[in-house]
């Protein structure tokens, strides 16, 4: 099914939360695996009784979740945009939702229009095990350096080259990002925030996995230079299941997982 280009009259915007455990990741796949846009899909086609095609602003990989990720979607619709969502959610897994419909502004496109977006990555740092966390972190015991996670996340703050922190499987024709990266904590779930106008494949996971050798003293701050500067690889890349992406910004609003957000440390 062809993506629409841009947003034209009857179209839809509309905002999913969903918890990736279970779907390969957001995009169609070949063999026909569980997917998000797969899902969506065939409940917009029952709704509208005709297909619908549908344009993220972004797609997640496999077993990583969203709690607001903005959708455009083909029109017209004879509901009007506030009862989509209850009819879409009937129609839809429990894993999925629609928390937000709207009329699309025109020429709109969620994903070249996005100014940023934000991902959140948990880590369960306790010896004991969370059965409410255990599908949105990585259940990582003991103790992380808190200050040392800060400190690392200025250094690589900021406009750089990530291009050691992509990884292979996609054609990369540019790796100079903005990328502006903190840390939170609440008790022993700790919180990584990053938030650029685009991301690298599978970047987020690997800046975790490498601020998270730093903060158990495995790599110094000198390190992250070097490996900035191509000079000595990346930190291993960390599990999907710790990351969400909680925020997108456009010109004309901000779109954020509001409830998934509010179970979190602040961001700093």
């Amino acid at each position: 099914m062809t993506e629409p280009l841009a947003a034209r009259p009857g179209d839809l915007l509309l905002v999913l939360a969903y918890r990736g455990t279970r779907f390969h990741g957001y995009e169609r796949q070949a063999k026909g695996e569980a997917t998000v846009r797969g899902t969506l899909e065939e409940a917009l086609s029952e709704l509208a009784g005709r297909p619908v095609a549908t344009v993220a602003a972004g797609r997640t990989d496999r077993g990583v979740h969203a709690a607001a990720l903005p959708v455009l979607a083909r029109g017209p619709f004879a509901l009007p945009p506030e009862r989509v969502p209850p009819a879409l959610n009937a129609r839809l897994p429990e894993d999925l939702a629609v928390v937000l419909a709207r009329t699309a502004p025109p020429g709109f496109h969620p994903r070249r229009d996005a100014i940023s977006k934000t991902y959140v990555y948990n880590i369960w740092t306790a010896d004991h095990p969370s059965p409410f966390w255990r599908p949105f972190a990585w259940l990582r015991p003991g103790p992380l350096d808190r200050e040392a996670l800060a400190r690392a996340c200025a250094a690589l703050s900021g406009t750089h080259d990530f291009r050691a922190f992509g990884r292979a499987g996609r054609p990369v024709w540019g790796a100079v990002r903005r990328v502006e990266l903190a840390v939170s904590a609440r008790g022993p779930l700790v919180t990584l925030w990053a938030e650029s106008r685009g991301f690298l494949y599978k970047m987020v996971r690997s800046l975790v996995g490498t601020l998270v050798e730093v903060a158990r003293g495995a790599l110094t701050l000198e390190a992250l230079g070097e490996i900035v500067r191509g000079a000595r690889p990346a930190g291993p890349t960390a599990p999907p299941e710790g990351l969400t992406l909680v925020s997108v910004r456009y010109p004309f609003a901000e779109f954020r997982g509001e409830d998934f957000v509010d179970l979190l440390p602040p961001r700093p």
